[in-house]
């Protein structure tokens, strides 16, 4: 890999590591003062209104995907809502009763996904709001009484599922010069290396949620089209 493609590929870390940690970091400083699980509550709020404002649109794909897309955030939400000065001597069973939580939620994007009418979407809009009533009453059996538990297993497949995709896309650039057939093409080969780089950083440090990522995708396909100018 040459000099330049190094630096096209710093280049691009720094643009996607300015668009996600920058903001992020601005919205932690100017954050308001909340209780610990008021962010989690206000997602499950959103889940549950996305959730009846689309009922009525069920059979389209974008309404389906709105509805996953909050279900997914307010899972997101359960799973950072611990923090080390919040619960310094229970963090540990205070993470994993959250990370089923988070299973819990989870599960409501299947429902969505193969719902056959807007009686789907009322459902899965009266099990999200259980959820709400039930956080509001710090009732933790009631979170959790579906949830499956915590274990060292469930862990490694978070982490593996995680970072799967952007290890192969890695080793894919590693493997590249090595492919019969492209040695003769040094250029094609760099360029090929700095996009699969350049996806699978992207992988890593976007958020889940489409909100993120299309953010930061649209800012790197702007800098791409000013420099082809």
């Amino acid at each position: 890999m040459t000099f330049i493609s190094l630096l096209v590929i710093a280049f691009f870390v720094c643009v996607v590591l300015g668009v996600t940690i920058i903001p992020a970091l601005v919205e932690w400083v100017t954050r308001p003062v909340l209780r610990p699980y008021d962010l989690l509550l206000l997602a499950l709020v959103d889940a549950c209104f996305k959730t009846h404002v689309h009922r009525d649109t069920w059979f389209r794909r974008q309404s389906r995907t709105e509805v996953e897309a909050a279900v997914e955030h307010a899972a997101r939400e359960a799973e950072r809502s611990v923090s080390a000065w919040l619960f310094p001597g229970g963090r540990r069973s205070a993470r994993a009763d959250l990370r089923r939580v988070a299973t819990v939620i989870r599960r409501h994007k299947a429902p969505i996904a193969r719902a056959s009418g807007p009686s789907s979407f009322d459902l899965v809009a009266q099990s999200l709001w259980s959820g709400v009533v039930a956080l509001i009453g710090d009732d933790w059996e009631a979170l959790t009484a579906a949830a499956p538990p915590v274990t060292a297993l469930s862990r490694i497949r978070r982490v593996a599922g995680a970072v799967w995709t952007p290890t192969v896309l890695f080793a894919a650039a590693i493997a590249l010069p090595w492919i019969p057939g492209l040695t003769q093409a040094p250029a094609l080969v760099d360029g090929a290396r700095v996009t699969l780089v350049i996806t699978a950083v992207l992988g890593l440090v976007l958020p889940r949620d489409a909100s993120g990522r299309s953010a930061a995708i649209d800012a790197i396909k702007s800098l791409t089209f000013r420099a082809e100018k």
